[in-house]
């Protein structure tokens, strides 16, 4: 037979459906290099991606343990200059309880020196009083005896 006439005859005759295993090696043929290109690309972008993402993770992990670091060596600052304050407002609110407790013990021994020096000058006023009043027997005398000598002098 010809190949014109096997092609006739396949012509008349239903053509067979290709098996999947030729479809596949039909395919390898046509797209096999490009496929296997493609799929190398696929996988070096991939691991590209895992390793760009790996950096990150790391890049970031190390950021975060400086600021962590940082945040720390803040925060333990602040408590120092905190408890430093606190010892200094300590001490200054002894001495401020100190320079009360002083000016008090002073205004007490001064309000008890004037209280007895005012108590020994009302005593001694109060005594030349005392002494230097008049009776009102002396006094209807010095009346009466003034009445006699206006009464006399006027006659």
């Amino acid at each position: 037979m010809t190949p014109k006439s096997n092609a006739a005859m396949n012509k008349n005759q239903p053509v067979a459906a290709p098996a999947p295993d030729d479809v596949d090696k039909i395919r390898d043929i046509i797209f096999g290099g490009q496929m296997k290109e493609y799929a190398a690309r696929f996988q070096q972008l991939e691991q590209q991606v895992a390793d760009s993402l790996d950096g990150m993770s790391k890049q970031l992990e190390k950021r975060f343990e400086k600021l962590e670091l940082a945040l720390q060596a803040k925060t333990e600052a602040l408590n120092e200059k905190l408890k430093a304050e606190a010892n200094q407002r300590g001490a200054e609110l002894d001495e401020l309880n100190g320079i009360v407790a002083s000016e008090h013990e002073s205004l007490t021994a001064l309000i008890e020196k004037t209280h007895a020096d005012l108590s020994k000058a009302l005593a001694a006023d109060t005594a030349r009083l005392d002494r230097q009043k008049v009776t009102s027997k002396d006094l209807a005398q010095l009346f009466t005896d003034l009445a006699r000598q206006i009464k006399q002098n006027g006659q």
